[in-house]
């Protein structure tokens, strides 16, 4: 084993005749008692064949305790690095090859300084950020996202972080699927520092126990993994801690999301009708169109849609318009400022009614605008009749349309 210089990734792992070495995203690395498990089998082994010596030697700049052995379910027998099974790729012919990084978003090669976050994949939640260990990473929607130059706000001090661990590291490592500028770090009113991605403040969940696990997925419907997709999630929840409103919907960047009463909701293969086209109401509230569905597992995807309104604008909707698809969230031409509606506590409240959805950041009000009120589209001043984010208790009307404050 040794490590060489590769012009476009760095450091890399290969073996010692040069060929690259890889990791899979599906798979689950060893840790303490836990053995690694690879999940590539089948004819997916024979694009990445398996990986493994008998007579380990390590090159400068490695140590043997980071490499381990493993045998796979097929009786196997693989080499692992920092408790990952490693893999060669069939479509490397030469020395110095690196074709199999980034295939499908879930293959990697193995770099030095080894990665501190990192992507994981599997059929229960796709796409999320684990740290090296395989220790799955979330967010807490009480807490506020970094915006501009404005640190982030965690709300989870004390006892709190007993349960959900502060995740940081000094240096963040990561794949070439991510933004190195989409991860920072700040100083918590506590005094200690926390890694954020996307602006979020990234914690652990202590009842995690093996790598994979992913136990704080949906806690108390205030807990969500950290997801990878490019975007953050399109739309997720926060929650004010209060009753007033209680669970929202926001954007990624924690902007609220709201509903217009006057809007006409959509139904079957009828699109919504936005009352909201024309300035200054549209200036007031500018449309909010998702460039995904990627949404927490509180949220049904299937519940976002989309339509083309009569200004020409494209705007998502919750709950409401044509029936949706899986690419329908797609980047358009417009700036979108966000969009929000308060989704009301599962527990306390009545079934989820749809709407069209406008943003305003965190649970937070700001200007003259609250945002359990919204703007009047003529005067831009608060009202209770035209706007509002709350959807508990039965009062929001099915299958209709969303915009941003």
């Amino acid at each position: 084993m040794k490590l060489v210089q590769h012009a476009q990734l760095g450091t890399i792992l290969t073996d010692g005749s040069g060929r690259t070495l890889y990791y899979f995203a599906k798979d689950l690395p060893g840790s303490g008692s836990s053995a690694a498990v690879s999940n590539c089998t089948g004819g997916c082994a024979d694009v990445w064949p398996v990986y493994h010596t008998s007579t380990l030697a390590v090159g400068a700049g490695l140590s043997r305790s980071d490499f381990g052995e493993i045998t796979r379910a097929d009786g196997q027998k693989q080499t692992t690095y920092k408790g990952w099974p490693l893999y060669y790729y069939f479509d490397d012919s030469s020395p110095g090859d690196a074709n199999g990084q980034d295939v499908n978003s879930v293959w990697y090669v193995s770099p030095d300084p080894f990665y501190t976050v990192m992507p994981a994949n599997d059929d229960a939640l796709g796409g999320r950020l684990i740290d090296a260990t395989g220790r799955s990473l979330y967010y807490f929607a009480r807490d506020v996202p970094a915006a501009g130059s404005a640190d982030p706000t965690s709300n989870c001090p004390g006892g709190c972080l007993d349960i959900w661990p502060i995740f940081h590291t000094a240096d963040v490592i990561s794949t070439t699927a991510y933004d190195a500028s989409d991860f920072g770090s700040f100083m918590r009113s506590d005094g200690q520092m926390q890694t954020t991605y996307k602006g979020w403040p990234l914690d652990y969940f202590a009842s995690d126990s093996a790598p994979g696990d992913h136990n704080g997925e949906g806690v108390n419907d205030i807990w969500f993994v950290a997801t990878d997709d490019i975007d953050f999630y399109d739309v997720l929840v926060m929650d004010s801690n209060d009753s007033n409103p209680g669970l929202y919907l926001a954007d990624a960047a924690g902007r609220t999301l709201y509903y217009f009463t006057a809007d006409t909701p959509g139904s079957g293969s009828t699109d919504p009708v936005s009352a909201c086209t024309a300035s200054p109401c549209r200036d007031n509230w500018p449309v909010f169109d998702a460039q995904d569905d990627e949404v927490p597992s509180i949220l049904d995807k299937s519940d976002l849609g989309e339509f083309t309104r009569s200004d020409g604008l494209v705007q998502t909707t919750y709950k409401g318009g044509r029936s949706t698809t899986s690419s329908m969230m797609r980047v358009r031409e417009i700036a979108m400022v966000s969009a929000s509606m308060e989704l009301g506590s599962r527990s306390t409240r009545g079934p989820l009614a749809g709407t069209e959805l406008t943003s305003g950041r965190g649970a937070a009000t700001g200007g003259r605008c609250r945002p359990a009120w919204g703007c009047s589209p003529a005067e831009g001043r608060a009202t209770r009749s035209d706007w509002s984010r709350r959807v508990g208790q039965g009062r929001m009307r099915p299958d209709t349309t969303l915009e941003v404050r």
